[in-house]
């Protein structure tokens, strides 16, 4: 759904409207990719500050954590379906009553983003600490 979204929506942003073009389709893409974006950009630098390869599977995205810290697979997979929902609506917000040229609210998709990989980032590195990572 995420992919349906992404190539037929974000692609289609008009770039020419009031020069801000192209922060609307940053703001876009990570409001669309939020969930896979913060959680490729966590596992990569777990991965990389334990000197592992971030190109070899392993079990610890942040669903995994999310399962150690307790949540059932159900609850794993309604907090990322919720999360996404949310993201994609934000998105079709943004491009629907957003102009291109208001950085504030662009700034704020932005914040959003940095957040969850803050929250993400917690997650794991507790986790970590509580039970120590195995591959």
């Amino acid at each position: 759904m995420l992919g349906y979204v992404g190539v037929h929506y974000c692609w289609n942003v008009d770039s020419t409207v009031d020069g801000g073009g192209s922060f609307l389709g940053i703001a876009a893409l990570i409001a669309v990719f939020l969930m896979p974006l913060a959680d490729t950009t966590v596992v990569t630098v777990n991965r990389l500050r334990r000197g592992q390869s971030p190109f070899v599977g392993g079990r610890d995205h942040t669903t995994h954590h999310m399962f150690y810290f307790g949540l059932s697979d159900g609850q794993v997979a309604m907090i990322y379906c919720i999360a996404s929902l949310l993201a994609v609506l934000g998105y079709f917000i943004l491009i629907t009553f957003v102009s291109s040229a208001n950085y504030l609210v662009i700034g704020l998709y932005i914040a959003v983003f940095l957040a969850v990989l803050a929250f993400f980032f917690i997650l794991t590195e507790k986790n970590q600490k509580r039970r120590g990572y195995v591959n």
